[in-house]
């Protein structure tokens, strides 16, 4: 297995992001669009599927060893559900996470060098924020393995 880091992760995953065509109909014509300076201002101004990534700090594993070592990490995929309906908003987070797990099921070595697996934790709804709109913003929650050069 080819090795990488969490900065070629990160471009890898931005960039299939941004090619996902959401699979829950509703306001499905709302596409995934990399905000990173949302960091700053959540939800203020955002628009339905703006997202970025947070990455915990990565940590060896016992996987495997070769050619580098395996790391885990956690990707919080932050993204903004604005003006997004009640009664569709689970409905919508639902299919939201399962489009992102199954894009990153494509992204695995060699189509990402040193991507080893990407499991899905779930929607962080507790940690969820949610303005007086009723616009909200939460985490899509993934365990990351890789590769990593020693």
């Amino acid at each position: 297995m080819q090795a990488t880091n969490t900065l070629a992760l990160h471009d890898a995953f931005v960039a299939a992001i941004r090619g996902i065509a959401p699979r829950y109909q509703y306001l499905s014509a709302s596409t995934w669009h990399h905000m990173p300076a949302a960091r700053d201002t959540e939800i203020e101004g955002a628009a339905l599927r703006n997202f970025y990534l947070e990455w915990t700090p990565a940590t060896p594993n016992d996987l495997f060893f070769g050619q580098g070592q395996s790391y885990e990490t956690t990707l919080s995929v932050r993204v903004s559900y604005a003006a997004v309906e009640p009664a569709h908003l689970d409905h919508m987070i639902s299919a939201d996470s399962i489009d992102l797990w199954q894009t990153f099921e494509g992204l695995y070595d060699p189509t990402t060098a040193g991507l080893f697996s990407c499991e899905i934790v779930g929607a962080d709804v507790n940690g969820a924020d949610i303005d007086e709109a009723g616009n909200v913003s939460l985490a899509h929650v993934f365990r990351v393995v890789y590769n990593q050069e020693l």
